[in-house]
Formats: structure tokens, C-alpha cells, sequence
């Protein structure tokens, strides 16, 4: 999967753009050599997913999704697909701890 794009923070101290660790509390900046507090308790992380196939690999997956056993009979045969258009939906993830 190819990245969109990465996190990056602003160094206080010459104004250089520096990748985000992910496994760190601290960084030090690529450009000036300051050490940067990340403080990551407030940070909301996005994420973009990809599609991994174009429009008639999605209408063949949709027509075989239609001919499935949980479907009315010959949904696939009979409904007519009228317009197909690529969306990205917003959605939430949780993460959560034994209570």
C-alpha cells in the first residue's frame, strides 16, 4: 500500500518540516539538531485507504456480491447498474482497554 501522506511538525527553532516517529516522545530536528517534545495526547491520526481496483473490477464484484445466496433470485441478472462513482467515506476507530 502506498502512503498518501505522512505527519510532519514544524521545528520550533529554524522553521524545518520533520517526519513525526511514531515510536517516540522525542525527536531531533533533521535541519538544527534541536530536541522537540511530541506531545501526542491530543493528536488525531487520518488515514486515507486506497482502492485496489478501478470501476469494472468493481462492477464485476458488485454483480457477484448480487448472485449470492443471500439476495433475491437473479438480482444480478436483473438489476441494472445505472452509474458508478468512487467515494471516500469518513468513518471512526476505536481503540479500547479491558473495563
Amino acid at each position: 500500500m502506498e502512503t498518501v501522506a505522512s505527519s510532519t511538525i514544524i521545528c520550533p527553532q529554524c522553521g524545518g518540516e520533520n517526519k513525526i516517529p511514531t515510536d517516540s516522545r522525542f525527536l531531533e530536528c533533521e535541519f538544527c539538531g534541536s530536541s522537540i517534545f511530541l506531545d501526542k495526547s491530543k493528536v488525531v491520526n487520518h488515514y486515507v485507504v486506497l482502492s485496489n481496483f478501478d470501476q469494472s473490477e468493481a462492477i464485476g464484484n458488485v454483480k457477484r456480491w448480487m448472485a449470492g445466496n443471500f439476495h433475491v433470485k437473479d438480482l444480478d441478472k436483473n438489476a441494472q447498474i445505472a452509474q458508478t462513482q468512487f467515494y471516500y467515506f469518513p468513518m471512526w476507530y476505536f481503540k479500547t482497554v479491558k473495563g
